[in-house]
């Protein structure tokens, strides 16, 4: 939206909206600095914290699933200790003698 100054003592300008201009008053304008406003966000700050978080993310997601598979092993490994997988003659005297 581009503004021209008439250069009246009434305060009035021209407004260019997308091609359709009209009259209106001057508005005041702030001072975004005097104002103590904050910046604007910096786009490419925002995203490389986000591609940090994400990375932040897949990373606990690998350690957990490193975690899991380990469980898993142990979990198997417990399954093979068992008599069961011996020999027949193994697991029969195993299981006459209890």
């Amino acid at each position: 939206m581009a503004t021209a100054d008439l250069g009246e003592e009434d305060e009035w300008e021209l407004v260019d909206d997308d091609g359709f201009v009209y009259k209106r008053k001057k508005r005041p304008r702030l001072d975004l600095d005097a104002a103590g406003a904050p910046p604007p966000p910096d786009p490419s700050a925002e995203a490389e914290a986000e591609e940090a978080i994400i990375q932040d993310a897949s990373n606990l997601c690998d350690m957990t699933e490193a975690i899991c598979s380990q469980q898993e092993e142990l979990m198997k490994q417990s399954l093979f200790d068992l008599p069961v997988w011996g020999s027949p003659r193994e697991l029969m005297s195993f299981l006459c003698d209890e």
